[in-house]
This record gives C-alpha cells, structure tokens and sequence, in this order.
C-alpha cells in the first residue's frame, strides 16, 4: 500500500539528483553550487521518506496478507493533497486498526524488532525500532466512542 506521494518524492529527489551531478546542463558555477546544495539539504530528508515507505510497504503488507483491515493516517495520506509532496515531511507512520486486531499487530510489530514505548493514551500505542516510529491507532483522537 505504498502512497502515490513517494513516488513524487521519490522523482523530484532523482530529477534533482541528476542535475546536480551533470556539470553539462548549468549555465554556471553558482547554478551549480545551488543545486549541489539543495541536493545535500535534501538527500536526508529523502532518506528518510525512503525509510518511512519501506517501512509502511512492511507493515500494511502484513496487514493485507492478513486480512486485518487498517487505514493511514496523517503522513503520506495527507502529503498527496500538497502542491509538492515533499513539503509534507512525515517522522512516524500512523496506522489505524480495529480494536480488536490490536494485540495481533502488536505481536507482529514486536516480532520485527519494534518495542513498545511505555506512556498511556487512550487511542495509540506507540512502537520503535531504531529511529522509526510507528504509532498503532485503535480509536480516532477526538472523536468520542458510541
């Protein structure tokens, strides 16, 4: 269930990519060191979004294979609807299950490496691995039960 707006990412990043490194397409140096510059700015942050796909490819692969119905909130299925993706910078996905599929996921997450972040909320668990965050919903913020 990879987002459109990856692969946008993922095209500008190229695009850009490409014309830093091609000395033949810039009228000039300073041109040059733009690009070069705006290439490494963003070569981080297009790690990241790279890291952040994989990891809800993983994830809502599982889910599909599965059977167990899930949503994405927030992150890549709000950047869409940006005029350039990559403004939308995303730090965790955010998964939403059925109450009930909790404890299976949960299991899952663990049995990939993720490890439950302590701290109480009546809507998420929160689980990491290494520096990716996923943030498990069981009930929509703000919206009351009933």
């Amino acid at each position: 269930m990879t987002d459109p707006s990856f692969a946008l990412v993922e095209a500008r990043f190229a695009e850009l990519e490409a014309k830093s490194m091609d000395p033949s397409i810039h009228t000039d140096q300073k041109e040059a060191a733009f690009l070069m510059k705006e290439y490494r700015t963003l070569a981080p942050v297009a790690e990241k979004i790279r890291a952040l796909a994989a990891l809800e490819r993983e994830v809502f692969g599982y889910l599909e294979r599965e059977g167990i119905p899930a949503v994405v909130l927030k992150g890549s299925s709000v950047a869409r609807h940006y005029p350039s993706p990559e403004l939308r910078v995303q730090g965790d996905i955010d998964c939403l299950v059925k109450g009930c599929d909790v404890e299976r996921v949960s299991a899952y997450l663990g049995g990939i490496g993720f490890c439950q972040h302590e701290g109480e909320s009546d809507h998420q668990l929160v689980f990491v691995r290494g520096k990716q965050k996923l943030e498990l919903h069981f009930a929509v913020s703000g919206i009351p039960s009933g």
